[in-house]
């Protein structure tokens, strides 16, 4: 089976360069506009899709990782800091509910609307 994109390897390399050109944080996901469903992980994906690749990213490069791609369990996005990301990025978590950063601050979690990831009000509406 051939497959198109880019590889781990070629992935660090690129976050090297840009590091050297003066990015002093980088965003890190899998996704390409080819394959949506890397770019909005769907709900058959588990939280924390791209966890591994910032941990990767972490050994090779000196500036704050960025990662989102279902971290919508706070303990899980919580218990990741420091170790493949330094910040954590929410978008439809925060579709679903404006105030999810809030109430779990605030230990109201049972609270959220939680995103369940089912594409129809985010990415379902964008492409009608």
């Amino acid at each position: 089976m051939f497959k198109a994109g880019r590889d781990i390897e070629e992935g660090i390399e690129a976050a090297k360069m840009l590091v050297a050109v003066g990015y002093d944080l980088l965003n890190v996901d899998a996704g390409t506009y080819d394959a949506w469903y890397w770019n909005h992980p769907p709900m058959y994906f588990e939280g924390g899709v791209y966890n591994s690749f910032g941990e990767i990213l972490k050994k090779h490069v000196d500036v704050p990782i960025v990662l989102a791609g279902r971290m919508d369990d706070a303990k899980m996005a919580n218990d990741v800091i420091g170790k493949c990301c330094d910040i954590v990025s929410y978008g439809r978590p925060l579709l679903a509910d404006p105030e999810y950063v809030t109430k779990i601050r605030y230990n109201r979690e049972d609270e959220v609307r939680h995103c369940l990831s089912c594409h129809e009000s985010c990415v379902g509406r964008a492409s009608v």
